[in-house]
């Protein structure tokens, strides 16, 4: 046989096995590439650790998952959501987001993990003072960002909900000097620098808890923060505090405009997850949800709820 012979040979074999090799291994390759898309989840503040356990879990049993975890205020993701980004999961401090801005076109089911309730934490707050605290001049006293955190607004909206308790105290919290909780400019952050840390920015270490609190500091937070790190915290009122649902019209009384122009009720606090309608990886993002709910959550200081809404068909407990 000629060498031209040969050579014609060579490639009627090598075309031979491409496309064969492309009928018979396409299909892994595919499932292989998407295997190594990553699962994108976004997480509000509030479940931060509980996520980061739930990750490692599911990075152990499944090593070729690579988890793309985004943290922010919950109406935060929404709006991103809602501007065209995608994410797998999305686990929410405040389900009636869901239920307001996403439910049925972006999300048709969740599930509520866990409640809680609007503490004071601070060295000296306690049952007692917690009033006299908020009152006092040279106090300090700070919450999340209302205008895209529902940690933020629900405190706005505890604050709102002491005229209940006192005639006049809410108007007082809010006017005194040392409350600036309303003024957007100081949730305004700068750009970090290219590499804080040493470490690219989709490599930095996530903060671990909440700096000292110097005296005279009051911060209203969830009620899980201060168990989970344990801080000194004062219990409020159960028709202030959020967390009961016996007072849940005494809550519906109060609202707040958050960025977007979204007006956001009071409600009884519920912590919800959800897979996106538009999720592109459906499978892993089962497998996480399965993981985080294997999670104590009344040990780690949350209140003992949990129930599907809307067409959430799957018992991730099991």
């Amino acid at each position: 046989m000629g060498s031209e012979a040969v050579e014609i040979l060579k490639l009627k074999r090598y075309i031979h096995c491409f496309f064969t090799g492309r009928e018979k291994y396409g299909l892994k390759n595919k499932e292989r590439r998407k295997r190594m898309e990553s699962l994108k989840i976004f997480c509000a503040g509030v479940a931060g650790k509980l996520a980061d356990e739930a990750v490692g879990r599911l990075e152990a049993m499944y090593p070729d998952i690579k988890v793309e975890l985004t943290r922010g205020g919950s109406t935060a993701g929404v709006n991103r959501l809602l501007s065209g980004d995608n994410f797998d999961v999305m686990i929410l401090a405040d389900n009636s987001n869901i239920d307001q801005m996403l439910m049925p076109s972006y999300v048709d089911g969740y599930f509520i993990w866990g409640g809680n309730e609007m503490v004071i934490m601070g060295n000296d707050i306690t049952d007692e003072n917690w009033k006299e605290k908020l009152l006092d001049p040279t106090s300090v006293i700070t919450h999340r960002n209302p205008y895209d955190d529902p940690g933020g607004y629900r405190a706005v909206m505890a604050f709102k909900l002491s005229e209940k308790i006192e005639k006049g105290l809410s108007e007082r919290i809010f006017s005194n000097p040392g409350y600036k909780g309303l003024d957007r400019a100081q949730y305004v952050r700068k750009a970090p620098p290219p590499f804080w840390g040493g470490k690219p920015p989709e490599k930095r270490d996530a903060p671990k808890g909440l700096p000292p609190m110097n005296a005279g500091h009051y911060d209203i937070i969830y009620k899980s923060a201060p168990v989970g790190m344990g801080r000194n915290f004062a219990t409020l009122p159960g028709v202030m505090n959020l967390g009961n649902p016996a007072f849940e019209k005494d809550y519906n009384s109060v609202s707040f405009e958050v960025d977007g122009g979204e007006i956001v009720r009071g409600t009884t606090i519920f912590h919800a997850i959800c897979i996106p309608i538009n999720s592109e990886n459906k499978a892993d993002a089962n497998k996480f949800v399965k993981e985080f709910l294997k999670t104590d959550f009344v040990q780690k200081g949350f209140t003992d709820v949990q129930r599907s809404v809307g067409k959430w068909d799957f018992n991730f407990k099991t």
